[in-house]
């Protein structure tokens, strides 16, 4: 496909005057896609500071015969959140 470039000065110069804002209009476009594409980052960049650590067992910790069950009834979790034991 040819570009505008290709075409003789006169046909330039008559898209000019038909169409004075393409050029505008394409940096308006560039400009708007820019700023999705930041919106964008910046939800991905802060939905991992949401997730929680969670410790297994609280301050008993993992112990045999522990009952889990009641630990985690009063927990809420989502993906991303962390599970394990901490010291």
């Amino acid at each position: 496909m040819p570009t505008i470039s290709s075409y003789p000065p006169s046909f330039r110069k008559n898209i000019a005057i038909c169409f004075p804002s393409f050029r505008s209009l394409s940096h308006k476009m560039a400009f708007s896609n820019a700023l999705i594409l930041g919106f964008f980052l910046t939800i991905n960049m802060a939905l991992p500071t949401l997730a929680t650590i969670h410790t297994v067992g609280d301050k008993s910790g993992w112990a045999i015969g522990s009952d889990y069950n009641t630990w985690a009834s009063d927990k809420t979790f989502a993906v991303g959140d962390s599970l394990g034991k901490y010291y």
